[in-house]
């Protein structure tokens, strides 16, 4: 019986215990207010109350007017061609035009699960883009002033040209 009063008493201790760390707890959390960094509209929040969230975790999407943030993965074989102020062409599935958008970074460690490096790119438009939105992009890494530009359907064995549907040596 001794034994039975005494682990009585030991769990009695232990659960007043544990209400006083959870009122201590609850009463620091209650009416916290998480300030973002950058003013924007919510789009998407990922966590729901209760949810207990680790430092570096995303709770939410936000995103501010008219300024875009591009995420481009770029290719192992080609990042030592991407440079920072480099334009970059893009189209989305939803909007047919070609948009353009600069170099703003370029993470130099190597994604192990995308197998690409992660380059940002920015713009501001007045065009309604959609975060997390695929987009298709070309980073121009090289221009030039005189230039002719064959389609590849034109070009022939050897030297030719198809031209006005003649076969003309050029």
């Amino acid at each position: 019986c001794s034994k039975y009063f005494d682990k009585k008493n030991e769990f009695k201790n232990n659960i007043i215990n544990l209400e006083k760390e959870y009122f201590k707890a609850s009463s620091l959390l209650k009416n916290k207010i998480i300030l973002s960094p950058i003013a924007g509209k919510i789009y998407h929040i990922e966590k729901k109350e209760g949810d207990y969230i680790e430092p570096g975790i995303s709770i939410l999407t936000v995103a501010q007017g008219d300024d875009y943030i591009l995420e481009l993965l770029v290719d192992e074989r080609d990042i030592s061609k991407v440079r920072e102020k480099q334009n970059v062409l893009f189209k989305t599935e939803i909007l047919d035009s070609v948009f353009e958008a600069k170099i703003e970074s370029i993470n130099p460690v190597f994604d192990m699960n995308s197998r690409s490096f992660k380059v940002k790119a920015s713009l501001s438009s007045n065009y309604r883009f959609f975060p997390e939105s695929f987009i298709e992009a070309n980073i121009i890494i090289r221009e030039e002033e005189k230039a002719i530009i064959i389609p590849s359907e034109y070009l022939l064995k050897g030297d030719i040209v198809l031209k006005n549907e003649l076969h003309n040596k050029t």
